[in-house]
């Protein structure tokens, strides 16, 4: 990964960092958990009747898709929030905050521009690691992705950095 590749010509980095933990579970996790074990659950109960009430093959395989679709929500997308961290890079420039993440190999950039974003919000931790946010979060957040029947990007935010009130500094004074 090349961070100097990403910038903008006249382009000044101003800070870059790697998160120092890699989180598992988020405050968002609050909800997504016991709607993923719900979702699964009965999705292996229904999966499970159709087996033995001899459905026709269509049942079962819908059934298949709904049940992986659940150990996905329960396990699937915490490893790959894992992976995803452990591969991460930020970079804040005095224009964009940029993320850089290349999980099993492939990379996916993502940037905002500082005038487009919202304040700086943050949620630190006694080590002074924390995470940065731009606007309020609520743990339903990722639940209401759902746009109009596609999924909304996950909004920006620098996770599980370390000096998270001097990077929330800098952002504040390049806005």
């Amino acid at each position: 990964m090349s961070i100097a590749s990403e910038l903008l010509p006249d382009e000044r980095q101003l800070w870059s960092g790697k998160p120092v933990r890699y989180p598992v579970f988020t405050a968002s996790d609050i909800v997504m958990v016991p709607f993923s074990l719900l979702w699964c659950g009965f999705a292996i109960f229904w999966l499970s009747s159709a087996v033995r009430a001899g459905a026709p093959p269509m049942f079962p395989v819908v059934g298949s898709v709904f049940v992986a679709v659940g150990v996905y929500f329960v396990a699937g997308r915490l490893v790959v929030r894992w992976s995803t961290l452990r591969s991460t890079v930020y970079v804040v420039t005095d224009r964009r905050v940029i993320v850089i993440s290349a999980p099993l190999g492939f990379t996916r950039t993502r940037s905002a521009y500082l005038r487009d974003l919202a304040p700086p919000a943050m949620s630190t931790r006694e080590d002074g690691s924390g995470t940065i946010t731009f606007g309020d979060r609520s743990p339903w957040d990722d639940l209401m992705r759902l746009n109009g029947g596609r999924i909304t990007p996950r909004p920006i935010a620098i996770e599980a950095i370390d000096e998270a009130r001097h990077v929330r500094a800098i952002i504040s004074k390049a806005q």
